[in-house]
């Protein structure tokens, strides 16, 4: 049975890192770099508010990669770390229904967390400016209050002492 770890939470709490870590330990897998498939022309009012056109190819394009590689007979497993917060929520909500739809896989989300100061800390470390850190602090942190509600099984593990390393090492062993 195929696989789709979903790694969600909030901005800074080492999602993509700690993804490309796990990319590194599991055998046969995929790293889907959601943030990079929506680098290009957005016509909205600001980034943090995209134009419906937008979306919908933000979503086209993460749709067509993460299901290219679940149906792939050489993947296993596929990696996909993912914001929820702003319109990501509903994304990605539509985005695993139509997967759902069209393939058989076993999804697991997990859960990052670690405490705000870490996280300050971490956006600090990535280059971050104070004004996006209070952003990501107000609206991303936040999102993740119904993620039980939204995916059950979650499974949550607090990286406030982790590595990115060790927290693959945590979440490739979840998978055995």
């Amino acid at each position: 049975m195929k696989r789709l770890i979903l790694i969600i939470g909030p901005n800074g709490v080492g999602k993509s890192t700690a993804s490309a870590e796990l990319f590194g330990i599991l055998p046969r897998a995929a790293y889907v770099e959601a943030d990079a498939l929506r680098w290009f022309f957005d016509p909205g009012p600001e980034p943090s508010q995209p134009c419906d056109e937008t979306i919908a190819l933000r979503r086209e394009n993460l749709y067509a990669v993460t299901r290219n590689y679940l149906a792939s007979p050489i993947i296993d497993t596929v990696i996909l770390p993912y914001g929820l917060h702003g319109y990501r929520a509903a994304l990605l909500q539509g985005l695993l229904a139509d997967l759902q739809a069209e393939l058989e896989f076993e999804l697991v989300t997990v859960l990052l967390d670690c405490s705000r100061d870490e996280n300050i800390r971490r956006m600090r470390v990535d280059g971050r400016d104070a004004q996006r850190i209070a952003r990501s602090l107000d609206r991303s942190r936040s999102a993740y209050a119904g993620a039980r509600d939204m995916f059950p099984g979650l499974i949550c593990i607090d990286t406030t002492k982790l590595t990115p390393h060790e927290t693959a090492a945590a979440i490739a062993e979840l998978m055995k």
